[in-house]
């Protein structure tokens, strides 16, 4: 499932592909049977560009106005007007809104969005801002920089004609900020023992669960207690999923192994609370979603999303085995082929299966726990500029060891190392440059990292100059071959040519 991700949204749904060569966007609609139709609309990103963040929104293409909104208001067009629309923002930095017909925004260079009303919040260093398609709506909330952020529900005032404020959680690294609209700092702020990557909102509105590719926790934002769910049999969590259903919660986390289902009955202190429902699939399970003809989840053959159903009882717990669509094979990308072998790592070799974002975060943080080397050489060993990308973007925060390895191997030779260690290299900086330079534990290794790319750099004139030469000697000899080719052609005398007897008219030779 590496490259592709899905994202179902009432009846649509959005198929982010982002490979080797192939960054496009999809979008479908989901059938009255709660199925994936396939999509309607394609649209290819540039080479360079990838969606780092994506959220749907119910926009209105509404006219700009001179006037700001208070704080907390919709716009004053009918919400029935709107439309699911894909806001996502891009590694290049701008933001682009995918309908039937692409809009490009531009916008601060936002490190993650959230869903507000008939709007979009985005993250940058110092603030949440709003914008909506018209432009900026000029509220502003002050922040920490995050990498995650998840809009909220709120319950309504009581007996008041003010709009009802909207809340949003921003995450960075293990640091959860708790935003509302009517203030300008996060209210509540508390710490994590885990740096998630997803996160979900239940339908009692204070409890919020969080997760990573191999741990899931729900907290209470008011209290504070909180409760660890054992995922176990599960890997590579891509998403989490909340349905109220009859008066209750339920907790549905998606991966490598298939799903987890779980009532969430808040408990006060720490559990290990075992999966009450589990579905197990062949295949990595991207999403579930609740439909009104039941519980789905959306798996991949290849590159293409399918839904399948899935049996739930919520009254009977249990677990389930799901038949899934055999994965077709890919064409094999060239490009790619440099990154099928990983080395040794403890007398155990990766297998020579399809090299994914979740497998290669999983022998890294395996080879970070035992020895900084081994990291280095399973990093110099992948080469595709994707799927290190994608490897890099999981790790939140990106371990300071991963990039002190790398960065130590680049600034001790800059010109000898691995094309693919300066790939990480630039991967490590434009997705977590900003935490990395706020870790003062870094910082030296940041300034040898220059140290070493200032010393390069001083051979690089000396070596341009030393090409420029041998470049004119080359051409020089070459013109000296053809001038030489072109005096042998002049001396060279033709043979003479027989001539003809010739007969005169009177019939005698000459």
């Amino acid at each position: 499932m590496a490259g592709v991700t899905c994202y179902v949204y009432n009846d649509v749904y959005a198929n982010v592909i982002a490979k080797a060569g192939r960054n496009e966007v999809q979008l479908g609609s989901v059938s009255a049977e709660g199925h994936l139709e396939p999509p309607q609309h394609r649209y290819e990103l540039a080479g360079d560009e990838a969606v780092i963040d994506s959220v749907w929104v119910p926009l209105q293409p509404a006219a700009p106005s001179n006037k700001k909104r208070k704080q907390g208001s919709s716009s004053p067009s009918s919400s029935s007007n709107t439309s699911p629309m894909l806001w996502c923002v891009l590694s290049s930095g701008q933001s682009r809104v995918f309908s039937p017909s692409p809009i490009d925004i531009d916008t601060p260079k936002f490190t993650a969005i959230a869903r507000g009303i008939n709007s979009v919040w985005g993250a940058t260093d110092s603030k949440l801002v709003e914008y909506t398609l018209s432009g900026p709506t000029g509220l502003t909330i002050n922040s920490e920089p995050a990498n995650l952020l998840k809009e909220l529900a709120v319950n309504a005032p009581k007996k008041s004609s003010k709009p009802t404020p909207q809340s949003f959680c921003a995450i960075a690294d293990d640091s959860v900020g708790i935003y509302k609209t009517t203030r300008k700092t996060a209210n509540p702020t508390f710490s994590l023992d885990f740096a998630p990557t997803s996160v979900a909102q239940s339908a009692r509105i204070s409890t919020i669960v969080f997760a990573n590719s191999d741990r899931v926790q729900a907290r209470d934002i008011e209290t504070l207690n909180h409760a660890t769910y054992n995922v176990s049999g599960l890997s590579d969590i891509t998403s989490l999923t909340t349905v109220n259903k009859a008066g209750y919660d339920y907790l549905f986390v998606c991966g490598t192994g298939g799903v987890s289902g779980y009532r969430l009955d808040f408990i006060d202190s720490a559990t290990n609370e075992r999966p009450q429902w589990r579905w197990s699939t062949e295949t990595p399970v991207s999403q579930v979603y609740h439909h009104a003809t039941g519980l789905k989840a959306v798996v991949y053959q290849g590159i293409d999303p399918v839904s399948v159903d899935l049996e739930w009882d919520d009254e009977k717990p249990g677990k389930y085995i799901v038949d899934t669509p055999t994965p077709q094979p890919q064409p094999e990308d060239k490009r790619s082929s440099s990154l099928l072998e990983l080395p040794e790592t403890n007398g155990s070799v990766v297998d020579g299966a399809e090299i994914t974002p979740e497998r290669l975060h999983q022998r890294l943080v395996a080879a970070l726990d035992e020895d900084s080397t081994q990291s280095v050489a399973i990093c110099a060993s992948c080469a595709d500029d994707t799927v290190i990308k994608e490897t890099v973007k999981r790790f939140r925060p990106v371990p300071a060891p991963l990039f002190e390895a790398v960065a130590e191997e680049v600034a001790s030779d800059p010109s000898s190392s691995s094309s693919s260690l300066s790939t990480w290299l630039k991967w490590l900086l434009l997705l977590h440059g900003g935490a990395l330079a706020k870790n003062p534990l870094v910082v030296p290794t940041l300034q040898r990292l220059q140290s070493g790319l200032d010393e390069g750099m001083k051979v690089l004139s000396h070596l341009l100059a030393l090409q420029g030469r041998l470049q004119l000697l080359n051409c020089q000899g070459q013109l000296r071959e053809e001038e030489e080719d072109d005096d042998e052609d002049e001396d060279e005398v033709p043979a003479p040519q027989p001539v003809a007897d010739i007969e005169y008219a009177n019939g005698e030779a000459e």
